[in-house]
């Protein structure tokens, strides 16, 4: 980058810190001034959720840049705000600039008054929709400090020089009280360090435990009766969380909500909130630190600018932390993830309890309903079954390949195959409990309804047939 270039980057952190710091300020002046805490929130769809107090700083945002659009143009992308150009009348293609803005990151901590949140902003050359977060050239990051503070951190970097650190007073006018040192931690253990992995909403709690759980077992052994060998906590909040790995209180960070989209669809369940690209849109100043942010595979991590795209991502203090756990993370993933174990109530009263591996192998442990009942007619085009009855008895029905249909009924001790490609349905006895093996290979969602033998087959007398 030539001088003039720097110059002007340097010209628009200025600019953006004025920002910054008037959205701090008036920030701070409504949650000193509330009664009580004000947790009312408005669903604008451009994001995460829009609370009561994200919209004070969301209005200021947008009259600023209606008076200070940058030179050339400006797209600019924000939660809450949605995706604007300005001036009014520039086109998207032909701005010079993209800026990811995160009016606050951490509004669940600020809203109580309990943590500070911080005011984000990238600022990338304009390429279009493929601008991601390795284009940002400049961004800036400004604590908003809960009301018993009276100075705040501003952080600031242009691409390859570095980052500058201080400290102001919150209240204006804002001035420099003193540099800022940030220094990510050396240590090249985790032992007697923060670990910390986002795990902040109900919906995938359970997993991401089990990740890290697996991880810190093989990084630092089992925990031991009444140790403490490792620690973390929850900052709701990914720009306080490089914040702290930048100023060396972390050792490492994992936010992997965003990779678990595949397990959670075979859990039957939805991808609780995750991190987006503007909750990471002041990253590159944690590089410029000297930090080490990676994607789940160990590349580089990038997002493309816009406000929906899942992030995944990890992040270390140096590269001798990321070397040890880097690996492991990957195979901890893995094992955790390997294997769905769930229970569930059927619609005819079965309790079911399944153990099903990644390519849709696995067992279910089958106990009938208080009325028993028939299951519903499939075919597997990729699997077979084995279903061995425990207590009880079972009516099986299935659909030969000529068309010809056989019932029989089988006792505790005595098993069922259902081959491949072959309809077939089953009815359990009152109390009835069954074991199911399905081996082969191919889809997770290998199971495929058979109306014409679902019909028949609950058409008929289970109980009469099996006496």
């Amino acid at each position: 980058m030539d001088s003039s270039g720097k110059r002007e980057l340097e010209q628009i952190l200025a600019s953006l810190e004025e920002l910054h710091l008037s959205v701090m300020t008036a920030v701070r002046q409504a949650i000193a001034g509330q009664a009580a805490y004000d947790t009312s929130f408005e669903d604008t769809g451009n994001g995460d959720v829009s609370y009561a107090i994200d919209t004070k700083s969301e209005s200021l945002i947008v009259a600023w840049f209606e008076q200070n659009a940058f030179d050339g143009g400006v797209v600019v992308i924000a939660e809450g705000i949605g995706k604007r150009v300005f001036p009014a009348g520039c086109a998207e293609e032909t701005a010079r600039w993209r800026v990811i803005l995160d009016p606050l990151d951490g509004t669940r901590h600020i809203m109580y008054d309990n943590r500070s949140c911080w005011i984000l902003t990238g600022v990338a050359p304009n390429r279009g929709e493929g601008t991601s977060l390795r284009d940002i050239a400049a961004a800036i990051q400004t604590e908003v400090p809960t009301s018993l503070q009276d100075k705040c951190a501003v952080l600031t970097a242009i691409k390859g020089g570095g980052v500058n650190a201080k400290i102001v007073r919150c209240a204006p006018p804002h001035g420099q009280v003193s540099d800022l040192r940030l220094r990510p931690s050396r240590a090249d253990s985790f032992e007697n360090g923060f670990l910390v992995f986002s795990n902040f909403f109900p919906g995938c709690k359970s997993v991401i435990a089990d990740i890290e759980e697996r991880l810190t077992a093989r990084l630092l052994g089992e925990a031991k009766e009444n140790g403490a060998t490792v620690f973390s906590e929850q900052y709701i909040c990914n720009a306080g969380q490089l914040f702290m790995l930048m100023s060396g209180k972390y050792r490492m960070v994992a936010d992997i909500r965003g990779g678990l989209g595949d397990w959670q669809s075979r859990n039957g369940k939805p991808l609780p909130l995750c991190s987006h690209p503007y909750d990471l849109s002041a990253i590159l100043i944690a590089r410029e630190a000297g930090c080490l942010i990676l994607d789940e595979n160990g590349g580089d991590f990038d997002a493309p600018l816009d406000l929906h795209t899942n992030c995944s991502w990890l992040a270390y203090a140096n590269a001798a932390l990321m070397q040890k756990a880097q690996p492991l993370f990957a195979q901890a993933k893995k094992e955790a993830t390997h294997l769905i174990v769930s229970d569930c109530v059927m619609p005819n009263g079965e309790r079911r309890y399944r153990m099903t591996g990644a390519g849709g192998s696995g067992y279910i442990r089958v106990e009938a309903g208080q009325q028993g009942g028939w299951q519903n007619a499939h075919t597997h085009l990729s699997f077979e079954e084995i279903t061995v009855v425990q207590e009880g008895a079972m009516l099986a029905v299935w659909q030969n390949p000529g068309g010809a249909r056989e019932a029989k009924a089988f006792r505790a001790g005595e098993c069922f195959c259902a081959k491949i490609n072959v309809p077939h349905n089953q009815y359990l006895s009152p109390g009835a409990v069954t074991h199911t093996v399905k081996y082969g290979g191919g889809s997770e969602r290998d199971w495929h309804p058979h109306g014409a033998l679902d019909a028949y087959s609950k058409a008929l007398d289970a109980q009469a047939l099996l006496a």
